[in-house]
Formats: structure tokens, sequence, C-alpha cells
């Protein structure tokens, strides 16, 4: 499997085995390692998650070498922090081994989690499949989002998610948008809609909740 056949889901907060020994270059080996193995590491074990920015990645815990059915692993530094964005990993062979490592690298785990922690009302976004196939694929909790104007134009604009109440979302708009007065930062609403048999996710005459 690949990283580009799965939903975000399938390695959000998981471990997982990366089976591309490129994805870390050799420059990039001192940010990882206190000392560089000297053994050929082949793969790497990772765990992903939406930083600050909102960009899906996955933070190095360990290289891996792969032999004869047997992984042998070498833990990065505590304190080295590498991150690698899913738009750079996407022909990269994955497997998911949270159980296999949880407890081994559950202390860097939690400094992540710690560091990547969001609201629970944004949290709760994220497992929202109704919305997935307007998500950005680096970027999850932002969705393509078709904004009415007083002419009854649609304009697509991404909009971060932030909350969801009864089927309604509410998001930060990420782009200016030429109708309705909204701008980026602006939070607006907006739900599920339907037109000629295909949905969409609409915030119908430009409501907004809250300006910049």
């Amino acid at each position: 499997m690949k990283v580009e056949d799965l939903n975000f889901r399938d390695m959000y907060k998981n471990i997982c085995l990366l089976k591309d020994p490129e994805i870390v270059s050799p420059e990039e080996m001192t940010a990882v390692f206190e000392f560089v193995p000297e053994e050929k590491i082949n793969a790497w074990i990772v765990y992903c998650h939406i930083d600050e920015k909102g960009y899906l990645v996955f933070f190095v815990l360990a290289g891996a070498l792969i032999s004869g059915g047997k992984v042998k692993i070498f833990p990065c530094g505590y304190k080295k922090f590498l991150t690698i964005p899913r738009d750079k990993i996407q022909q990269s062979e994955i497997l998911t081994v949270t159980e296999d490592f949880s407890e081994a690298f559950k202390d860097k785990i939690e400094i992540i989690n710690d560091v990547c922690a969001v609201p629970e009302t944004k949290e709760k976004t994220r497992f929202v499949k109704s919305i997935d196939n307007f998500r950005h694929p680096s970027f999850p909790d932002d969705v393509v989002v078709y904004i009415a104007g007083d002419d009854k134009n649609f304009v697509p604009a991404f909009v971060r998610c932030i909350n969801i109440e009864e089927n309604i979302f509410e998001g930060e708009l990420l782009t200016d948008v030429p109708t309705g007065n909204l701008k980026a930062g602006d939070l607006i609403k907006f739900g599920i809609g339907d037109f000629a048999g295909e949905s969409f996710l609409c915030n119908i005459g430009g409501q907004c909740l809250e300006k910049v």
C-alpha cells in the first residue's frame, strides 16, 4: 500500500513503517540521530500527525533495517525532531505498526501530541467522513467551500474547519473572497448542499460569524 492510496485518518496518530530509505537525505541524518548508524537503513518508523500549520506530516521516530523478515530499529535522538510532509512521500510504501511500537515510543509520541494539540471541537471535525471529498490532501482541516454572493454566483474558497454542531460547520476563511465582503480570517458557517445531484460545501449568502 502506498501513502497516496490512504485516507489521512488511516495514518493520523498512528505509527507507520515507511519502506523508503531516501525520504531522509544524508544531510538530514544529523537532524535525526545523535550518532548516525553505520548500518544501511532501508526504512523509517514515523508517527503521523497534523502540525501547527495544518500540514499532514510524519515525525521520524527511528531508522529501520529490514532483513530476513526482521526489523532492527535505530531510535532517533530524544530531542531530535524531523518532519516529512505527505506530498513528499506519496509513492512510498507504508504499513501501520502502532501495536508493535507504541510502548517503545510512547514518551516521544506524547511530546508530539502535546505540540500538535488542538481544541476538541476542531479534533471532532477531523473524523467527519462526509466532507472527505472536499478536503485538501495535505491539509486535512482545509475544505473547499462554495460561497454565494449577491449575484448568486458561487465562488470556491478554502476554509479551515474549527467546529461542527448539528451538521453545521464553522471555519476560518483562508483566502479573500470577491463576494459578500469576506476576507481571509473571517469565520463562517457552512454545510453540505446539493445541486443537480452533486454534493458540495456551501455558505449561502456569504454569512459571516465574525470578521477580523
